[in-house]
């Protein structure tokens, strides 16, 4: 083994693959600028215009020390929904799947993945980030009872997928839906 095999294999071995973060373009303006959300220490962010309260990390994982810890949780949308009524969170109860309106206020369209970094931390670490909504669809034809959800990697398209995919949330409560 040569020495720039073994150089490699240890950075392979000490290198942390346990998320990534948005890229964003320097050309473009911000769509979900940070100064429009308060960005609390408790693992949280509100939005100033919707009132509403968001988790900073993914389902299955915990703020702590300022940074989000635990694993991403990929389920179906029944137990998504689920896993986010029972929540307990920042010391709330009420959380819940956001619908389309609602996650569609917190997309960075000048990011890759559609995120803004300074508010949604430690994306999951795969090239297909997609996450449920619970504006739900009944389309027989192609999936059956399903919902909307959103690509994070593709222009944050909405696109219905079927009830027992599996996929990410993020969590939201209070605010007035819109």
């Amino acid at each position: 083994m040569t020495k720039l095999s073994v150089v490699l294999y240890l950075l392979l071995i000490f290198v942390n693959f346990n998320s990534i973060a948005a890229d964003c373009s320097s050309y473009l303006d911000r769509y979900v600028p940070t100064s429009r959300f308060v960005i609390h220490h408790n693992g949280t962010f509100t939005d100033k215009v919707t009132g509403l309260m968001w988790s900073r990390c993914f389902a299955g994982m915990i703020w702590v020390n300022d940074k989000c810890e635990g694993d991403w949780l990929e389920s179906n949308l029944e137990e998504s929904i689920k896993q986010a009524n029972h929540s307990v969170y920042a010391g709330f109860t009420d959380w819940r799947i956001p619908n389309t309106n609602e996650i569609l206020t917190i997309i960075e369209y000048s990011c890759y993945p559609a995120v803004n970094d300074d508010l949604i931390k430690f994306l999951p670490p795969t090239t297909h980030i997609q996450v449920w909504t619970n504006t739900f669809v009944d389309d027989e034809a192609t999936w059956g009872v399903g919902a909307y959800m959103v690509s994070l990697n593709y222009g944050a398209g909405l696109n219905e997928w079927g009830a027992t995919s599996e996929m990410f949330s993020l969590h939201v409560r209070g605010g007035d839906k819109i």
